[in-house]
């Protein structure tokens, strides 16, 4: 159990980090410091920073798809309180006007490889239990691909701040956008 509490502890200490500072502003030794562990217990639980990134990603994926169990919840206009507070950190994050390719440096082909990866999967996942499999007159990878994309490049819009409106309403746009997705993909 001791392992666990030592990569919740690093996983934890990384995300308050990324509040007060950029990726690329992060060390493996702000992580240990933060965390409260010592290097060994760091690369016993991760490789390198980006692991952690990916792992912190994969949770806030599950957690804003948590509550996708019924068509109805796929289908409807509201946005997901879940997503709606997340996209408000980033929108709250996005001060520094720096790009994405900046804050992440060597480790963003990667991480934008592996977030649209893990990001698909979840979304293909949920709409496979809900909807089935034979549901879709296109592969349901392509629309969780599509969706994955379409959610991407709202987050990345949303650290530029380069669309009006409130994040509530640029929400209320995204899930209309991926109901449009999940309508006309179905049988």
């Amino acid at each position: 159990m001791k392992g666990n509490t030592s990569r919740n502890r690093i996983l934890i200490a990384f995300r308050e980090l990324l509040l007060i500072r950029d990726y690329c502003d992060i060390t493996v030794s702000h992580i240990i410091e933060k965390a409260g562990v010592g290097k060994s217990t760091f690369y016993r639980c991760y490789n390198k920073k980006l692991d952690i990134f990916i792992e912190m990603h994969k949770i806030i994926f599950h957690s804003i798809f948590k509550n996708f169990n019924t068509k109805e919840e796929w289908l409807n206009h509201q946005p997901d309180i879940s997503f709606v507070r997340m996209a408000n950190i980033a929108n709250n994050k996005s001060g520094s006007g720096r790009s994405m390719s900046y804050i992440m440096g060597s480790d963003w082909p990667n991480a934008s490889r592996l977030i649209r990866y893990i990001l698909a999967n979840e979304i293909q996942l949920k709409l496979e239990s809900v909807f089935g499999e034979s549901a879709w007159l296109v592969p349901v990878s392509d629309v969780s691909g599509a969706i994955a994309a379409l959610y991407i490049d709202y987050i990345t819009l949303l650290s530029h701040n380069t669309r009006e409106g409130t994040v509530e309403q640029r929400s209320h746009s995204l899930k209309i956008f991926t109901q449009s997705i999940i309508k006309e993909s179905l049988k």
